[in-house]
């Protein structure tokens, strides 16, 4: 499994699965060719000190082995420690309704940081990942925080209960019969992938799976919102396909498949403005990248596409 600089890709985990159906080679450059040391793009930001503070106060509300300021301490880093405060303003409120609530559904373990190998049909790849809790009946759940910081966010509608804060006012259920995936493409992906991790079969019509999602609105309103619903049959075996591809991909497998053999390596770089600018952030490794240098700054020999994001 080597690549053409004679590396090899470990694994493959849930988020960079994300990061290379938006784009292989900002992947391939950060973890193939490693033009930039990784550990320097892994900067936590106060949103992500947040997240991981909140993720640590329910996991030890879960079980009493963890050591709450030990783990605060080693995952928090010494920048972002206002992040805790506002984490225990959002726990504070989760643990009123919403923890009791997931409580009553039976809760099995938290799960750990995991590594399998994972076989389909003829393909076999190495998941990499780790799930926030396991339920009594098997369903993964993962928590998500979003709002703190900029405009705001109001939870997605799809959820079997929530809460708002102050107050703890039941806000109902906004339950229809859609797929997670549905909700939220991101989610879909995720809790997939760790269910897999999980031993779950591809293709499980009664693959379920939720979301606690915490959301703070623009009034510093916030909401405790929980999802439980099935993935579908056809989103799993499509993500699937897709992740044992970019893993043939990404260690420049030759495979035989019904077509014959078939060599795999990463797409070209293609700039595209939705892609290499997300969430007003210009991709991390842009400065590596030829197709977003030459959409910069062009060559003259090279003609510029007529319309934006085609090449």
């Amino acid at each position: 499994m080597l690549d053409e600089r004679g590396k090899s890709l470990k694994h493959l985990s849930p988020s960079t699965f994300l990061k290379a159906m938006n784009c292989e080679h900002q992947v391939k450059l950060i973890k193939i060719d490693k033009v930039v040391d990784e550990d320097l793009l892994r900067q936590q930001t106060m949103a992500m000190a947040t997240g991981t503070a909140f993720d640590i106060m329910v996991k030890a509300a879960l079980n009493k082995k963890i050591n709450l300021e030990e783990e605060l301490s080693e995952e928090v880093e010494p920048k972002n420690k206002a992040a805790i405060l506002l984490a225990k303003e959002m726990f504070e409120c989760y643990k009123l309704n919403a923890l009791p609530a997931l409580k009553g559904e039976g809760v099995a373990y938290t799960a750990i940081d995991s590594t399998i190998d994972l076989e389909w049909n003829e393909w076999k790849s190495v998941l990499n990942g780790r799930p926030d809790v396991v339920m009594s009946d098997g369903t993964v759940i993962d928590w998500k925080c979003q709002g703190m910081f900029g405009r705001g966010k109001i939870p997605f509608p799809g959820y079997i209960r929530c809460f708002k804060y102050p107050g703890g006012k039941d806000q109902g259920s906004s339950h229809t019969e859609q797929f997670l995936e549905q909700i939220n493409f991101d989610w879909g992906v995720q809790l997939y992938l760790y269910a897999r991790l999980l031993g779950r079969k591809a293709g499980d019509p009664k693959l379920k799976a939720g979301i606690e999602n915490v959301t703070i609105d623009s009034s510093n309103n916030v909401y405790c919102a929980s999802y439980r619903t099935l993935i579908s049959t056809e989103f799993q075996l499509n993500i699937e396909r897709q992740f044992h591809e970019k893993w043939a991909k990404f260690n420049y497998l030759t495979l035989n498949h019904s077509s014959g053999l078939m060599n795999h390596k990463p797409d070209p770089p293609q700039y595209h403005k939705m892609k290499c600018i997300k969430y007003n952030q210009l991709c991390n490794v842009a400065q590596y990248c030829s197709a977003y240098q030459n959409e910069i700054h062009p060559s003259p020999n090279i003609d510029k596409p007529l319309i934006e994001g085609l090449s």
